[in-house]
C-alpha cells in the first residue's frame, strides 16, 4: 500500500488517513489507489465494522494533483476518483469521514461518498473548478445526490469559500461541531455504528445507496471523461499552470 495512505485498526473501526500533507492531499493514482486498498483491506478484515477517513495536514484534499494532470492528463485520476468514490458508496461498512481541514474541488467527492460527514465548526469548503475552466463531473453523482440543490448551485457556481454551517445546511456534511468535541462526537458515532448488526447496517446502507451506487456505475465513465477533456482544454490548462 502506497505510503500516502495510512490504515490503522482502533477495536473494530479502521481508520483510513490520507497521508500525503506535503501536497494538500492532493488526488493522484497513488493515493486513490491506497484508499481503495485501504476498504479492501478493512472489508476482509473480519473484526472491522466501519470505517472512518480522515486526512493528516491543513487540508483535507485539494483536489486533483496538478502536476500529474500537466503531465498526463486528468484521465489517470479522473476514473480512480469515480471507482474510490464507489467503493465508499458500495462497502458493506458504514463510513464516516471525519473533517478537520479545508476541503476543495475532487476532494467533495470522498466527503460525500461516506454515509456520514463530521466537520469541525472552524473548516472552510470551496469548489474551486468553475474558476479553473472546468467542472465537478467526476464527484457530480455523490455530491449532488446528497446535497440541496438550490445552495449547491450557488456554491459550485460561483466558487466561493463556505462555512461548516454552511456546508451543513448544503448538505454537504452531515453536521458540524466545536473542534474541542470533534473526537468525541467522532467516538460515539462510530461507538453506535459498531454496536449495531452487521448485517444491518448492510442492508440498510444497501437501500440508502442504492441510487448513487447506480449512478456511479451507469455515469461515472461519461462523466469522468468529461472532467478529464476539461481539464485537458487549453483555457483549463492555461488557468491551473496560472495557480
Amino acid at each position: 500500500m502506497t505510503d500516502r495512505v495510512s490504515t490503522e485498526i482502533r477495536g473494530s473501526v479502521a481508520e483510513i488517513t490520507l497521508n500525503s500533507p506535503d501536497d494538500d492531499n492532493a488526488l493522484r493514482p497513488e493515493l486513490l489507489d491506497g484508499i481503495i486498498e485501504a476498504i479492501d483491506a478493512a472489508e476482509a478484515d473480519g473484526t472491522v465494522k466501519a470505517i472512518a477517513l480522515r486526512a493528516k495536514g491543513t487540508v483535507f484534499s485539494s483536489g486533483a494533483a496538478l502536476d500529474i494532470v500537466a503531465k498526463f492528463g486528468m484521465d489517470s485520476i479522473a476514473g480512480r476518483l469515480v471507482e474510490a468514490q464507489r467503493r465508499l458508496v458500495a462497502s458493506p461498512l458504514p463510513t464516516v469521514a471525519v473533517v478537520e481541514a479545508t476541503v476543495m474541488a475532487g476532494g467533495f467527492g470522498l466527503v460525500a461518498a461516506c454515509d456520514i460527514a463530521i466537520a469541525a465548526d472552524d473548516v472552510d469548503f470551496r469548489f474551486t473548478e468553475v474558476r479553473n475552466a472546468v467542472a465537478p463531473a467526476a464527484i457530480s453523482m455523490t455530491v449532488l445526490a446528497r446535497t440541496n440543490p438550490r445552495l449547491i448551485t450557488e456554491l459550485m457556481l460561483t466558487g466561493r469559500s463556505f462555512t461548516a454551517s454552511e456546508a451543513v445546511d448544503a448538505g454537504v456534511i452531515t453536521r458540524t461541531v466545536p473542534r474541542a468535541v470533534l473526537q468525541e462526537h467522532v467516538a460515539r458515532t462510530l461507538s453506535d455504528l459498531t454496536d449495531a448488526s452487521a448485517q444491518g447496517l448492510r442492508e440498510t446502507k444497501k437501500l440508502l445507496n442504492a441510487d448513487i451506487h447506480a449512478a456511479l456505475i451507469t455515469k461515472g465513465g461519461e462523466r469522468a471523461a468529461l472532467g478529464a477533456k476539461l481539464f485537458n482544454t487549453d483555457e483549463a490548462q492555461k488557468r491551473l499552470l496560472a495557480e
